[in-house]
């Protein structure tokens, strides 16, 4: 997901964090922006649903997820989850 989020998807976000979009600090790795988290304390997270542009996915496809982490403001966890009807799915 390079530079918005995927048509009819409704941004969410908890813990104080929200959809910030930046072109620069860090520069994106593909596209023009990239969405950038809070810093704030404690678990936080950003996410999306209910888009009508969905991504389809075949067995054996990979998925890459490029996250850049601040070294002044490193997170103690990372965690991506995607949602193909319920949300039970985490690395």
């Amino acid at each position: 997901m390079d530079d918005s989020l995927p048509a009819g998807a409704q941004p969410g976000g908890d813990g104080g964090d929200s959809w910030t979009w930046t072109g620069s600090a860090p520069t994106p790795f593909a596209g023009t922006l990239a969405h950038q988290t809070a810093v704030a304390a404690g678990e936080h997270q950003h996410f999306f649903d209910n888009a009508t542009a969905t991504l389809s996915l075949d067995t054996g496809d990979v998925l890459y997820a490029y996250v850049f982490m601040d070294p002044m403001n490193p997170p103690s966890e990372l965690m991506l989850q995607w949602n193909d009807g319920t949300w039970d799915h985490r690395a």
